[in-house]
């Protein structure tokens, strides 16, 4: 076992990555589908889908989901179809009921994408770490992987925060899943988009650039994944402090001779 930092080969860390990913995309799909039922999504889903199909059926937009129908058409026709749609929704908007369930369709995915992720992130991320006590996730422990202190420190549980939660899920994750859903409720993304390309790129440059091979979660949280069989971990500053002495003490006697 060896103090120097033993950094992780980079493809044993893509690789427990993907596992971990793996892991929490099912954990947070089966959060979401609980926390769906218990705020019933379902329910405004259904209503918002029947107000849909109400003003399809009363102003004929049955080419909606046809574009190639629809350019089929004459000109004159395809302006009359433009018009009927142009009033299908002005009258949607008007309709309180199809406003509400519209709203609650919206935040409801929100809250269900943003806890079930956060839910997930928190059991695999933060207290799996933190029930082996090494700094490893199951992806890590599959392939002998942990993560440390920048000076061979266990992790603390502010530190396990901070990398999982606030770097991870706060930053990574988030920031772009927010994007996807924004796109799918057909808003504006120009200048989001900007930050997840660069976010991604920062990510490219400091995982292949720096001397750690820290990405922004390990930054955040001063953090850097080794090798768990070659590394020498200790439990404290304390530990690292005495065995700093020591490493001195014999340094110190050998030069004596």
């Amino acid at each position: 076992m060896q103090h120097e930092l033993q950094k992780a080969d980079l493809w044993k860390r893509i690789g427990a990555g993907i596992l971990d990913l793996i892991l929490v995309v099912v954990l947070a799909t089966g959060f979401g589908a609980g926390i769906s039922s218990v705020s019933g999504y379902d329910k405004w889903n259904n209503t918002l889908d029947g107000k849909y199909q109400h003003y399809i059926e009363k102003y004929s937009l049955n080419l909606e989901k046809d574009p190639e129908g629809f350019e089929a058409l004459p000109e004159a026709e395809q302006e009359a179809y433009l018009a009927r749609r142009e009033a299908a929704e002005k009258e949607m908007q008007q309709d309180q009921e199809a406003v509400k369930a519209y709203h609650m369709v919206s935040n409801l995915m929100l809250i269900i994408v943003t806890c079930g992720i956060l839910l997930a992130m928190l059991a695999l991320e933060f207290g799996v770490p933190l029930l082996f006590g090494n700094g490893q996730t199951v992806g890590k422990k599959v392939f002998s992987l942990c993560v440390v202190r920048n000076d061979g420190v266990k992790l603390n549980g502010f530190q396990h925060f901070t990398r999982a939660v606030l770097g991870k899920y706060a930053v990574e994750t988030m920031i772009p899943v927010y994007v996807v859903i924004m796109l799918m409720q057909g808003q504006s993304v120009g200048l989001l988009l900007l930050l997840v390309i660069a976010l991604l790129l920062a990510q490219c440059i400091l995982v292949l650039a720096t001397r750690n091979r820290c990405p922004i979660h390990d930054l955040m949280a001063g953090t850097v994944v080794v090798d768990y069989g070659s590394q020498k971990i200790f439990k404290s500053t304390e530990d690292l402090i005495a065995y700093q002495k020591k490493i001195a003490a014999d340094r110190a006697a050998r030069q004596d001779y």
